[in-house]
């Protein structure tokens, strides 16, 4: 990927809708990519160990299939990159590197392979939960930030180091990201806030940081990432500024203060940008309707105005809602993928992309997961931003969607042991050109039902259950007659 250079010039400032505009006349030479999505589980879902996976291998093959069917899906829709957290995000997710480095790599090295066929480009987040190792050294936060001999600290450098040295050259990266939202953590006291609303077990890890620990940290993780590879872009991964950030810089609201919460005016929110982001090739936002500056247009703007002041292209990490199949969420992506690329936003990625909480929603609830972006699900979501990425498509350094079979998955149960009568099958399909026809769930090679409406789901009758081991089959059709099939066995 080329970034164009910049160019020097004089700022210049001017009054707009009471927003301190800065523009340095020859700006970054911003170019939009496309919108690209959080997946930020893929990882997980390769190791088997996402939203209530063990890791055994039927929970391996189950979990892939179901990223497989994400990947391929995104592909068809022309979505360019997947925002990753390549690390996980429980302590846990640490364990298969640590004592079977080979064998993680291999599932690794499956995701990244089936990413390069999709030509899906990887944001690889390194960093997604900042406790995570500093829970699996035994550590906290404040170890990881502030002392480059913790053990905290040189288990990510040892992850790092690998990750890059094994994938720099595939092709397949598109940028780095260190963090994600480390920002939120400075200047609070994140000890007091953990222990109002979590167990004490579950605090452990957490520690009070400030703005100049965090911008120091980040200054070793961005030289430790550029000394393995300086070809490829760095972002921060933070979020859009808390509303008195800036002030809080200056008088943290940490253990033995309640710091000062004056809002911030849009010129100091530019500085807290600005100053935060410093250790970066990109600067890094996430925005959302809880945190928007009056509206979506002046917060991108401002965004906009910071990126542009500090010569970095922008990238909107995160964006979303919690509800996109209704009126109100449906109109809040509209206008964030018009305002992203009137703005020219060099990069943004929406949260977020397949996910079917298992343990967090009944599967009959599927297509109210919050903040889920899915083809069958939300329609009209995908839409919109299959339009937008379409547009970019042209000149840019990613390859347009090849054709394809239909995608299907059993998503629930996804391990089935010792089911339970009348058994609720739920199943996930789409097609290249969103013309699923319908789903079939056999029984061996009996039909269980045939079905059109999403979410797909059969019941097993109680006196339909066979003995033993037994197998399901679901399959897609399409209205041109093409099909997909997915598998699971119950015993």
């Amino acid at each position: 990927m080329r970034i164009v250079g910049f160019a020097v010039c004089v700022a210049i400032t001017i009054t707009l809708f009471q927003l301190v505009v800065f523009d340095r006349c020859a700006k970054a030479a911003d170019q939009f990519h496309g919108i690209g999505a959080n997946k930020f589980d893929l990882v997980e879902q390769y190791l088997g160990l996402e939203d209530g996976g063990n890791g055994t291998p039927a929970y391996e093959i189950a979990e892939t299939e179901i990223a497989e069917k994400a990947i391929k899906d995104a592909a068809y829709a022309h979505i360019p990159f997947f925002r990753v957290a390549v690390t996980g995000f429980a302590p846990s997710d640490l364990d298969l590197w640590v004592r079977h480095p080979q064998t993680y790599w291999h599932h690794v090295d499956r995701m990244m392979s089936d990413l390069h066929q999709a030509h899906i480009k990887l944001v690889a987040n390194l960093m997604f939960n900042a406790e995570q190792f500093p829970s699996y050294t035994h550590e906290n936060l404040g170890d990881l930030v502030n002392n480059a001999q913790s053990k905290s600290w040189l288990l990510l450098k040892q992850y790092i180091e690998e990750f890059i040295s094994r994938y720099k050259d595939s092709g397949d990266i598109f940028f780095y990201e260190m963090t994600n939202e480390l920002n939120l953590r400075a200047d609070i006291n994140a000890v007091a806030d953990c222990s109002r609303k979590r167990a004490a077990a579950l605090c452990q890890a957490t520690s009070n940081i400030l703005s100049a620990q965090t911008v120091a940290f980040t200054r070793r993780m961005y030289d430790l990432i550029k000394g393995l590879d300086s070809a490829h872009l760095v972002s921060t991964g933070f979020s859009f500024p808390r509303a008195s950030a800036q002030h809080l810089r200056v008088h943290p609201g940490t253990k033995n203060s309640q710091g000062d919460w004056t809002p911030d005016t849009d010129i100091e929110t530019i500085e807290n940008l600005e100053y935060m982001n410093q250790n970066a090739d990109i600067m890094s936002v996430h925005i959302y309707p809880t945190n928007l500056i009056g509206d979506i247009r002046r917060t991108i703007q401002i965004a906009k105005n910071a990126s542009n002041a500090a010569s970095k292209p922008l990238f909107i990490g995160e964006f979303g809602t919690s509800a996109p199949n209704s009126t109100e969420g449906g109109q809040f992506l509209r206008d964030m993928i018009r305002e992203i690329i009137r703005s020219n936003v060099s990069y943004s990625a929406f949260w977020d992309w397949e996910v079917y909480p298992q343990k967090r929603l009944l599967a009959k609830d599927m297509d109210k997961a919050p903040f889920n972006i899915d083809p069958s699900l939300t329609p009209n979501a995908v839409t919109y931003i299959e339009a937008a990425d379409r547009d970019a498509e042209e000149g840019s350094l990613f390859s347009s969607s090849v054709p394809g079979s239909p995608t299907v998955a059993i998503t629930s149960p996804m391990v089935c042991h010792q089911p339970h009568f009348p058994l609720t099958v739920y199943v996930m399909a789409n097609s290249q050109d969103h013309d699923i026809s319908s789903v079939k769930l056999y029984l061996e090679n009996r039909l269980v039902g045939t079905t059109s409406s999403v979410p797909y789901h059969f019941i097993i009758a109680s006196d339909e259950a066979p003995d033993g081991l037994f197998h399901l089959t679901a399959t897609a059709v399409t209205r041109l007659g093409e099909s997909a099939e997915s598998h699971l066995t119950c015993d």
